[in-house]
C-alpha cells in the first residue's frame, strides 16, 4: 500500500511540472507565407487523460450523499372510528352460570319449583332459604357417618308443604340429613317456630341422602306455572 501511494505521488509531481511550462500560441495558417513548398501540418489529436489523472480526479471527488430509506407512512384503516360517529357497544349474550341455577331453574323461580318423589307422587316438596338456630340439639350428617355442626349461613333447604325442613340441599345436587346429637335419629325443624322433632319413616324414605342419591334421579322437578289446571 505504501508503494502505490509513493507511485501516485510521483505521478502527481510530474503532472504539475508539465502544467507549469509556458504554452505557446499556435501559429495560424493565414499568418504564414504561402510557398509552393509549404504544406499544411495536421492538428495533433486531443491527449486522453492518463491513469494518474483519473486516479487523482476520483480521489478529489466528494463522497456521494447517501439518504436513509424512507419508510412508508402507515395506512389508516377505514375501521378507525370517526369522532363524529357514535357506535353502540356490542354486548355478549348473558351467560347462565350453574351457580345461578337451581336444578335447571333460575333463582327467582325458587318459590315455583316443586320436587315430587318417585316413590310418592302425591307429595310436594319445596325449596326455601333458612338459617338454622344455633341453640338447637341437632347436627348435620356429612360424608359417611361423620357428623358436624349445623351451618350458620342461610342455606337452600328442602321443606314440606307445611314448611318443615327435612334436609339441606348440598350444591343443589344431593341432600344432607339433620340428626339428633348422638346421630341415631333423623330430625326435622319447623320454619315457623323452630320446633325440632323426629321425621316420620315415610318422609325419611322419600328424601334419600348422600351423593349416591342425586335429586334429579329421585325426584320429578316441575314448575307450578307449567302445570295445566284440571277441568
Amino acid at each position: 500500500m505504501r508503494i502505490v501511494y509513493t507511485f501516485v505521488l510521483y505521478l502527481t509531481v510530474i503532472f504539475n511540472s508539465i502544467e507549469c511550462l509556458p504554452v505557446r500560441d499556435p501559429i495560424s495558417d493565414d499568418s504564414r507565407p504561402l510557398t509552393s513548398n509549404s504544406s499544411a501540418r495536421p492538428h495533433s489529436p486531443v491527449r486522453p487523460p492518463s491513469s494518474a489523472e483519473i486516479l487523482l480526479r476520483a480521489r478529489s471527488r466528494p463522497p456521494p450523499i447517501r439518504f436513509a430509506p424512507v419508510r412508508p407512512l402507515p395506512v389508516r384503516s377505514s375501521s378507525v372510528r370517526s369522532p363524529h360517529v357514535r357506535f353502540s357497544p356490542v354486548r355478549p349474550p348473558p351467560v347462565r352460570h350453574s351457580s345461578l341455577l337451581i336444578l335447571g331453574f333460575e333463582l327467582e323461580d325458587r318459590g315455583l319449583i316443586r320436587l315430587i318423589p318417585h316413590i310418592n307422587p302425591h307429595r310436594r316438596f319445596k325449596i326455601q332459604r333458612f338459617i338454622f338456630p344455633a341453640d338447637k340439639p341437632i347436627r348435620l350428617r356429612g360424608a359417611g357417618r361423620h357428623f358436624g355442626p349445623m351451618p350458620t349461613q342461610e342455606r337452600n333447604v328442602l321443606t314440606t308443604s307445611t314448611d318443615v325442613v327435612v334436609a339441606i340441599m348440598e350444591n343443589n345436587t344431593f341432600l344432607r340429613g339433620i340428626y339428633n346429637l348422638d346421630g341415631t335419629r333423623r330430625m326435622g325443624i319447623s320454619m315457623s317456630n323452630g320446633t325440632v322433632f323426629e321425621l316420620s319413616p315415610e318422609l325419611a324414605n322419600e328424601t334419600p341422602l348422600g351423593t349416591r342419591h342425586l335429586i334429579t334421579k329421585n325426584f320429578r322437578i316441575i314448575n307450578v306455572n307449567d302445570i295445566l289446571p284440571h277441568n
